[in-house]
């Protein structure tokens, strides 16, 4: 009998390539899920702030009168209204009006949407007086 040539790997080798796979898997999935979770985060405060203009732009023709509801913003001033890219959900933001000191609040309403691996302890909202974006924040209290 003719012992001949085998090519391959051993089942050592294939054991160890695996490993040094799963190891770098189990480093880089984590970062992977945080920068979307922060790209979504980015998002949501973009589309809050985009809403505050439209409010904006609402007012001064509306006689400096705030829309009752976000709804009232489609289609003149927004061509519609955006989701939260983490939640998918429609109606995803809520609005609050301060008629004393002619400010209001927009926040993301869905529940538990930025909370994936850490990106965020609660929902984002845009105040308009301040014209900040507070990722930090808890939702306004109705």
């Amino acid at each position: 009998m003719k012992l001949k040539n085998k090519k391959g790997f051993t089942l050592i080798e294939l054991l160890t390539i695996m490993v040094i796979i799963g190891i770098l898997a189990g480093l880089l999935i984590p970062k992977f899920l945080r920068a979307r979770g922060d790209a979504d985060l980015s998002a949501c405060m973009t589309n809050e702030h985009n809403m505050a203009t439209a409010i904006v732009l609402y007012s001064n023709d509306n006689e400096h009168n705030f829309p009752a509801d976000l709804a009232n913003l489609t289609p003149n001033y927004l061509k519609n209204l955006p989701t939260c890219p983490s939640s998918q959900l429609t109606n995803s933001y809520a609005y609050q009006t301060d008629s004393d000191t002619d400010n209001f609040t927009i926040w993301c309403s869905a529940t538990n949407a930025h909370l994936v691996v850490d990106v965020q302890t609660s929902n984002p909202n845009y105040d308009f007086l301040t014209n900040i974006n507070k990722g930090n924040q808890s939702a306004p209290i109705d």
